[in-house]
């Protein structure tokens, strides 16, 4: 049987629900069996929400975490679409059915609709549990909640975003001595990004392009 886990965090981030529902299951399996959180490369945005679920937060000095804000994209391609020839026809019931056509420049009365009703409840629910998480003041927590990433190893991120600084192979020495020699077993491999950068731009620190539902 399993004595701990150990979750070894690297990801831009991904859906505002699958993050807030992991962070929710990872609580809970904390009552019942000693959870470490560890982030290798990178803790943005959702992957952040997830690991402020568990106290403390380990990290490589080199790891970028943050990111916390919503981000909905959109884009407009109505004058590609013209170039072509291509027109839309789209048969809608409801004022605000389909705010996010590609190929019309949004309305004003839609993106303020969007920003009150989509982003702003995103982005309070965010920062709220995230504040939570870590035991941190909400008004202290808004000034790391701007959207911007850090390096952990940044003084003023400290005991905020991130608690202590190590490496994979420190901790799992120091873990491997708290539980008598226990062997680790690998239970979830993930893959490695080829080049962090491009997907640190690519997927714009959280946001799958290919699915609009992502907000985080």
């Amino acid at each position: 049987s399993y004595k701990a886990l150990l979750v070894d965090v690297s990801s831009p981030g991904g859906s505002p629900v699958a993050s807030q529902e992991f962070a929710e299951y990872l609580k809970d399996l904390n009552k019942t069996m000693p959870v470490t959180m560890y982030v290798d490369d990178m803790a943005a945005s959702g992957a952040y929400y997830i690991a402020s679920a568990i106290k403390p937060i380990y990290a490589n000095k080199n790891a970028i975490v943050g990111s916390i804000g919503v981000i909905l994209p959109h884009y407009n391609l109505s004058e590609l679409a013209q170039k072509l020839g291509v027109k839309e026809d789209t048969i809608t019931a409801g004022k605000f059915k389909q705010p996010f056509s590609l190929l019309k420049e949004m309305s004003p009365e839609n993106r303020s609709y969007i920003e009150k009703q989509l982003l702003k409840p995103a982005y309070r629910n965010f920062l709220t549990d995230v504040a939570h998480n870590r035991g941190v003041d909400i008004k202290k927590m808004q000034r790391f909640a701007e959207g911007k990433v850090y390096i952990a190893s940044m003084p003023e991120i400290r005991g905020i975003l991130v608690d202590k600084i190590t490496n994979l192979y420190k901790l799992k020495a120091q873990l491997k001595k708290e539980y008598r020699d226990a062997d680790f077993e690998e239970v979830g491999k993930r893959e490695r990004p080829r080049d962090l950068f491009r997907v640190f731009f690519e997927k714009s620190l959280g946001v799958l392009f290919t699915e609009q539902r992502g907000l985080y």
